[in-house]
């Protein structure tokens, strides 16, 4: 496998020459990078790598100083240049100096680096080797790189397993574990840090972010560079936003708490600024013995997960944080109908008003999972929606500052905090849509449709049938419907259906089947469907709510 070796005075750079390939698949490693000149020859004595790729405006020591330097003391040695494009002089007498090739750096491709690389080492090889020794080189390397890389996916694989594995699973993936020793010895003291990605499906709607093999392998990276004095450490991702660094610690707690949290606050750095993402990070205890794995992971994990009420910086020990032991408790009283009456009553306005108070208030008082929470948040959502697309709005296309709806914004970010202010920016634009298609008037053919929609929504009806009745086509009567009111015909005949469907859930002791039917629903299931999506429960749940709420009235 031959050595190659990146110089050049940004990390970003490094970082995404890096992470642009899987090395190992072509026959070569990263040995080492440097920020400048000096410190590349320094490195440069004991890696002695085959190939440098390097930068050439670098301080102390530049490029031409390393490439000159290295040409006449390791006359084999290859170099590649770092360019920009408007860096063609310096690239021409780099070449002069002896660099083989030369890149640009920031607009580099997987493909065409590893062309280049190809064409560098042949160039090597004709020097010191014929064709058959290149061969059987290229075959060795090959299957030393193929072995190299699948030892390190397996036994994080093994790893994730123990993190997972329920007693009587241990002997066996212990046994797995043996088989590819790594750096942790278990029987010696270890710790583990879980790096976690904040609202990384949030980013996603963002647009502004990596794919998802290039981030793994960029948070990889930086984790590894970053905890570069940690000799002994695995480094892999645990599950999609998560990452574990397992180390055996050299120093005694007081040091190592300073080492780690100030080498922690450099990867939140390095993470915002070429990965545009936040973490969170928890430590766990010194721990021997790898049965303590799966525990420790999860004692992370409920350290993290509390993070949602209380955004907090920096790292988070274990040993030092208290998580208050949650019961779930749903409120005592039915929140959605107080909001639904709110709004028939006081209007839309009042009613977003009251939906923050709700959120504030149950946010404040909340003694459930986060889940739970969330799943309430929901249910209040879907009232709210429900009543704006009455009005012609439809909630989900308007879109807060991350380019999220309040619905996802409810499952997706990872923080409490964030939500209510996703809710204050929607909050406003809500009210102003709103308030705009309330002051302008509905066509009178659109009027006349709702009108007999309500007159006869127990009836079968059909598009076909009411586009006849207002003399339009059925493909152009679907269009001015839902231009005109925001939702499409079905949706506006199921809310009048439903909101029927409610009045007999309270008022009448009728079968649910037969509610059904006569609000114009041939398949009961299907109305328990659509009853759910509006109200968030299904209609028995909701009448026997109902009642309750009633008796202790």
């Amino acid at each position: 496998m031959k050595k190659v070796m990146i110089v050049d005075d940004e990390f970003l750079v490094r970082l995404g020459i890096k992470s642009l390939l899987q090395w190992e698949d072509y026959g070569y490693e990263i040995a080492g990078e440097a920020e400048n000149g000096e410190e590349a020859l320094v490195k440069i004595e004991k890696i002695r790598p085959e190939i440098v790729l390097t930068d050439l405006m670098m301080s102390p020591g530049d490029g031409f100083m390393l490439i000159e330097h290295c040409r006449r003391n390791y006359p084999a040695m290859k170099f590649i240049v770092l360019s920009n494009y408007n860096d063609f002089e310096n690239v021409r007498r780099a070449m002069k100096l002896g660099a083989s090739d030369y890149v640009f750096k920031l607009t580099l491709k997987a493909q065409e680096l590893v062309q280049i690389l190809e064409e560098v080492s042949r160039e090597g090889e004709r020097g010191n080797a014929g064709e058959t020794g290149k061969k059987a080189a290229d075959t060795r390397g090959s299957h030393k790189s193929g072995s190299g890389r699948n030892r390190d996916l397996i036994k994080a694989g093994i790893l994730k397993n123990l993190m997972e594995a329920r007693e009587g699973y241990y002997e066996v993936s212990l046994k797995a574990l043996a088989e590819y020793p790594g750096c942790i010895d278990f029987e010696e003291p270890w710790r583990i840090l879980t790096i976690t990605l904040d609202n990384i499906n949030i980013a996603r709607c963002s647009g502004n972010f990596l794919e998802s093999d290039l981030l793994r392998f960029a948070i990889e990276n930086i984790i590894n560079e970053i905890f570069e004095d940690q000799q002994k450490k695995e480094v892999f991702q645990y599950r999609e936003c998560d990452f574990i660094l397992l180390f055996s610690p050299e120093e005694d707690k007081e040091d190592l708490q300073e080492k780690v949290e100030e080498a922690f606050g450099r990867l939140c750095q390095y993470v915002q600024k070429y990965c545009g993402l936040h973490v969170s990070g928890a430590v766990g205890p010194l721990s021997r013995g790898i049965r303590l794995l799966r525990k420790r992971v999860q004692d992370n994990d409920e350290v993290l997960n509390h993070r949602f009420w209380n955004r907090r910086e920096g790292l988070q020990w274990v040993e030092n944080t208290v998580c208050n032991s949650k019961t779930a408790q749903m409120p005592e009283t039915d929140k959605t109908a107080i909001l639904e009456r709110k709004i028939e009553e006081e209007g839309i306005q009042e009613g977003l008003i009251f939906w923050e108070t709700l959120m504030e208030e149950q946010g404040r008082a909340w003694s459930g999972e986060v889940y739970e929470f969330r799943e309430f948040l929901l249910v209040l959502y879907r009232v709210l929606a429900w009543y704006l697309k009455k009005g012609g709005l439809d909630v989900g296309h308007i879109l807060d500052s991350n380019g999220v709806n309040l619905e996802t914004a409810i499952r997706e970010y990872d923080f409490y905090e964030d939500i209510k202010n996703s809710f204050h920016q929607l909050q406003e634009q809500y009210l102003s849509f709103y308030k705009e298609k309330q002051k302008r008037p509905c066509r009178e053919e659109i009027v006349e449709v709702k009108s007999f929609v309500r007159a006869h929504y127990g009836e079968k009806l059909s598009v076909a049938q009411i586009a006849g009745m207002v003399n339009m086509s059925e493909s152009r009567f679907a269009h001015v419907f839902k231009k005109e009111t925001g939702i499409s015909f079905w949706e506006y005949v199921n809310q009048v259906r439903m909101e029927h469907a409610e009045k007999m859930l309270k008022e009448t002791d009728l079968r649910i089947g037969d509610i059904a039917e006569k609000v114009g629903v041939d398949n009961p299931n299907y109305f328990s469907a659509q009853f759910k999506k509006r109200k968030g429960k299904s209609p028995l749940a909701w009448r026997n709510m109902t009642e309750r709420g009633s008796d202790r009235k």
